[in-house]
């Protein structure tokens, strides 16, 4: 690719195409949305490198599968330049590579706008948005293709059993999530868009719910031969969309859905079962092998979508029971003194409140919880809500927040939030290894321990078990 001495445009940035492309730089390489490029890179028979600012086992395997990952700033070793260098959203603009490779015109694109330019390669784009559930719908989606042999790419934020953050097949079609934060999925033009819920979860980029379901609708509706479905039993559906466009197809328990949901019961404790139609014709009945009934919908949107792509529904049955889940997402790891431990991802209200019913109702003794605050804007944003979540709990522990890219002038911390926990038997820790060493003591066999947040608060499990 021939560099020009010219200070690259906008324009010319927005014109390439990845088949100009044959090196890539990722900076932030072991994100787990990067890390899916990356290697997908690798599929495509591009040159992968990248850096991180601390030594992962996803930097392990793509230097495994032949990218070439390094730790810190190092733009000494970009050489030769790459043709493209690509950046998270937790890359500062004062990035030393980020900034050697523009003062040397290597074309830079944040995550959501590579992400659009790779989705172009295929010939069908599916593209998955909500405040809540939509990697586990991605994983399920590309479970279900992979059971029915599709050509196809899926793109997932989360590690999937069975399949990672990256499977790739062919180019028919492309399965990703539509991140809401800073508008990203904007970015993408989804032959198929898919809509979970909607809720207030970024304040650092929405001022309030409107502009969050202004978003949504323009990733709905933006192009008229879209195909956009959304969840109708949703407050955003209910509140803003009903009755708004002809043009929407639904999936929900209302009578009224293209794609009707009935018969749900629990077959086990945590696990449930429901029924599927189209416009009243019998679809299928699931048994799913993931707890919580919230993922109901998670699975109703994947089996939706796959019928609408020709799946044969005996096969979308058979992959959607035997759909294990994604790490991270009520995750079993393991026992301590006859306790069990789960890890899940969970980081706002309502993620939090639908782990704690699922929990309960597995758990045959005292439900703990350790929850780690992530970013002060969110946790200042939600205060009240966050506040009451953790009632149904019988101990919560709350540990210093993760920032991310925030500091603490920019909202609430982990330790107000503690002030404000209605459940009395609450306790607040500064450190992992300290609250680690309370869990071990407090511990006791039947008990169940869930360990929450988006941050680096998995690291607490990894102590304990």
């Amino acid at each position: 690719m021939a560099r020009t001495k010219l200070k690259l445009s906008t324009y010319y940035i927005s014109m390439l195409k990845l088949s100009d492309i044959n090196s890539v730089h990722f900076i932030g390489a072991g994100g787990i949305s990067l890390s899916a490029l990356a290697k997908l890179m690798l599929k495509l028979g591009k040159k992968v490198s990248g850096s991180d600012i601390c030594y992962s086992q996803t930097v392990m395997e793509l230097n495994e599968e032949g990218a070439r990952i390094w730790i810190g700033n190092q733009p000494r070793l970009l050489s030769p330049l790459p043709d493209l260098a690509v950046y998270s959203s937790a890359v500062p603009q004062c990035d030393k590579e980020l900034v050697y490779c523009r003062l040397n015109n290597v074309p830079t694109m944040e995550r959501h706008e590579f992400l659009a330019l790779c989705a172009k390669e295929f010939e069908c784009v599916i593209a998955i948005g909500g405040t809540h559930g939509k990697t586990t719908a991605c994983a399920l989606t590309g479970h279900i293709f992979k059971c029915a042999q599709k050509s196809f790419c899926a793109h997932i934020g989360g590690d999937a059993l069975g399949m990672g953050n990256l499977y790739y097949t062919g180019k028919e079609y492309f399965i990703t999530e539509a991140c809401e934060y800073k508008k990203s999925l904007l970015s993408l033009s989804p032959h198929i868009a898919v809509v979970l819920n909607a809720e207030i979860d970024h304040p650092d980029t929405y001022a309030d719910i409107e502009e969050i379901y202004a978003a949504f609708d323009a990733f709905l509706f933006s192009d008229k031969n879209r195909l956009a479905l959304a969840n109708s039993d949703s407050v955003y559906y209910k509140q803003h969309l009903q009755n708004q466009n002809s043009a929407l197809l639904t999936f929900g328990t209302s009578e009224h859905s293209d794609f009707i949901l009935s018969d749900i019961q629990e077959y086990a404790d945590g696990y449930f079962s429901f029924s599927l139609s189209y416009r009243q014709s019998p679809l299928l009945t699931v048994k799913l092998s993931i707890p919580g009934i919230h993922n109901i919908y998670n699975a109703s949107a994947a089996i939706a979508v796959s019928y609408m792509l020709n799946t044969p529904p005996d096969t979308i049955k058979e992959a959607a029971q035997s759909f294990k889940g994604v790490r991270r997402r009520f995750e079993y790891k393991g026992m301590l003194k006859g306790a069990d431990i789960f890890h899940d991802y969970a980081h706002h209200p309502s993620e939090i409140r639908a782990v704690i019913d699922c929990a309960k109702k597995l758990c045959k003794g005292r439900l703990l919880v350790a929850f780690q605050p992530h970013t002060f804007s969110r946790t200042s944003a939600l205060f009240d809500d966050f506040a009451t979540a953790f009632n149904r709990c019988d101990e919560v522990y709350l540990v210093r927040e993760y920032s991310a890219r925030e500091n603490g002038c920019q909202g609430k911390s982990a330790y107000e939030l503690f002030k404000k926990l209605h459940n009395k038997n609450s306790y607040y820790f500064d450190d992992f290894i300290t609250l680690a060493k309370h869990l071990v003591d407090k511990l006791s066999a039947f008990d169940m321990l869930v360990v929450m947040g988006a941050g680096d608060i998995v690291k607490l499990c990894d102590l304990l078990v």
